[in-house]
């Protein structure tokens, strides 16, 4: 995750120094919280505030080139105000009709959000260009995404036809991917600390905000 911009208008990247244990990983864009007082990674289930997105890397080893690779303090982006961006979840089609997808995106709440297909099965007989944005008309915890296509685009959606996923604004039901520096679509999260705030279609990147311990 990339801070993006603050929502009271300031110009400012917020990072303060944060205690982390000298033998701790931590990548730049992660998503962190606290342990026992010293940064760690956030989990794959955080459902509470979590600290924020750290600022730099700490491999938690020597490292000649960063001095603070083994420290004992991080830089946190830690605003409670601050937008972040992500890449937004990419899936593959594993079967389709003319106006649905069926995918890995398993959520009940993705109507309003958008689909772009951004890559097609080897023969796949699905004849929209790639860039191809379509509006959610509707979506099912089984992973069946329908979608808006136009009545010139009758062909169907192939199984490994590849799509990006957009949630609408004001989704909050998004989990953190292993890694803590993207995220992933399960409609079972019911506290999840991060909120959908807007998409950048362009650049295949969704806008978000977080909870964190200061909200």
């Amino acid at each position: 995750m990339n801070p993006s911009y603050d929502l009271t208008g300031s110009q400012v990247r917020q990072a303060r120094e944060y205690p982390i244990a000298t033998n701790t990983s931590i990548q730049n864009g992660q998503a962190v919280t606290l342990t026992n007082a010293l940064v760690t990674s956030a989990s794959v289930s955080s459902s509470g505030p979590i600290l924020g997105v750290a600022a730099e890397t700490h491999l938690g080893m020597n490292d000649s080139m960063n001095l603070r690779s083994n420290g004992r303090v991080i830089k946190i982006y830690d605003s409670p105000t601050q937008v972040y961006t992500c890449r937004v979840p990419e899936y593959t089609a594993t079967a389709g009709t003319a106006n649905t997808i069926t995918c890995g995106a398993a959520s009940d709440s993705l109507r309003n959000g958008f689909v772009k297909l951004v890559d097609k099965e080897n023969g796949s007989t699905n004849e929209d260009v790639l860039g191809t944005v379509y509006t959610i008309t509707g979506s099912t915890t089984a992973g069946v995404i329908t979608i808006d296509r136009p009545s010139l685009s009758p062909t169907n959606i192939n199984a490994g036809d590849v799509f990006e996923i957009y949630p609408p604004v004001g989704y909050n039901k998004s989990r953190l991917r292993s890694g803590g520096a993207h995220i992933n679509l399960d409609s079972m999260v019911t506290d999840s600390p991060i909120t959908i705030a807007g998409s950048v279609i362009s650049m295949g990147l969704a806008e978000l905000t977080i909870r964190n311990i200061y909200t």
